[in-house]
């Protein structure tokens, strides 16, 4: 019996990680950049047909150029699509998770300046 839980913990542990994925795209690198936006991204139909609109980075960023964009499907996404109705070979509701990390202009200190 313990060895069955065992299996069972060990097979819903890989179920749990198998959903997720992540793609991260860069532009620049740049420390300390904490901001993050982050929202959800909606697709029907295997990811063929976009249910919200693409992201837009000049909207996100107001302007600015954009640091780091990270694509995801997180467990939370993963969760979510398992809410809807399957049909075999066809996926009905798939969410991603956008984060943009928008460029900051560092701030020069009196040092900096030459002062």
């Amino acid at each position: 019996m313990k060895k069955l839980s065992c299996y069972a913990l060990v097979l819903s542990g890989l179920l749990a990680i198998s959903g997720c994925s992540r793609i991260h795209f860069v532009q620049y690198e740049q420390e300390n950049n904490q901001q993050k936006e982050t929202r959800w991204h909606h697709t029907t139909l295997n990811g063929l047909v976009e249910l919200s609109p693409p992201l837009n980075l000049s909207e996100v960023c107001r302007g600015k150029a954009w640091n780091h964009v990270t694509t995801e499907t997180t467990f939370g996404n993963w969760a979510a699509s398992l809410l809807n109705p399957t049909v075999p070979y066809l996926v009905l509701y798939s969410p991603r998770t956008n984060q943009v990390q928008c460029y900051q202009v560092p701030i020069k200190s009196e040092t900096d300046k030459g002062v």
